[in-house]
């Protein structure tokens, strides 16, 4: 009896030394897996929850020691896939997080360019389509970063009212008349701190013409 404890408890250590070196080699390997993922950023960033399920079902299979007893053997298993899922969620929250900074620059670089070929053409038309599709883009902005109903609101004047500003730059220039009855008609969509210094810029185009 007493041999045969002196075999059992010498298995049990070798399982021991197997399992402390199979978990820390599995550690190593996934660190350095997910410190190469994390530099993954906006669309680069996609599809990295599938690539962190591929690498840890490749990593179980290649990094499986063989156990002496069966509790060892569960153990192990239960460690590793605590790892896995833990692993997982995390690197799930960071795609998605590069997908929002994705949605939301890409809708705000829409906002810009929309802006900026409005102001270079500023027919009736095209200013109310850039006007539509920019509150477009605020709601996409919106969606994708949960702003309440009063933060939506002060992005739309925020992005509208910079539509408006960039229209009168170049219509006070142009046609300083018009720029005059534009600003009367869309004052409203104006932030009230911008009213001195386009009034003061229409009074000089005015009176230039």
């Amino acid at each position: 009896a007493t041999v045969d404890r002196v075999v059992e408890l010498r298995k049990e250590q070798e399982d021991t030394d197997k399992y402390l070196l199979a978990e820390t080699s599995l550690k190593e390997k996934y660190t350095a897996f997910e410190a190469e993922a994390r530099k993954r950023r906006g669309v680069n960033a996609w599809d990295l929850t599938k690539d962190a399920e591929k690498w840890w079902d490749a990593a179980l299979k290649e990094n499986a020691p063989t156990f002496s007893t069966q509790r060892a053997g569960v153990l192990y298993q239960r460690a590793a896939r605590g790892m896995r899922l833990q692993s997982i969620s995390s690197l799930s929250q960071y795609e998605e997080g590069q997908r929002v900074a994705t949605r939301v620059d890409a809708a705000s670089a829409s906002i810009v360019a929309t802006t900026n070929a409005v102001a270079a053409n500023p027919t009736d038309e095209s200013i109310k389509k850039g006007r539509d599709e920019i509150i477009q883009r605020v709601d996409i902005i919106a969606m994708t970063k949960g702003l309440d109903g009063y933060q939506r609101a002060d992005l739309i004047a925020e992005k509208v009212g910079m539509l408006h500003k960039q229209v009168l730059a170049g219509l006070v220039n142009s046609d300083p008349l018009r720029a005059k009855n534009y600003y009367e008609s869309n004052k409203k969509e104006i932030e009230g701190k911008d009213y001195a210094g386009i009034e003061d810029k229409l009074a000089i185009g005015v009176t230039k013409r």
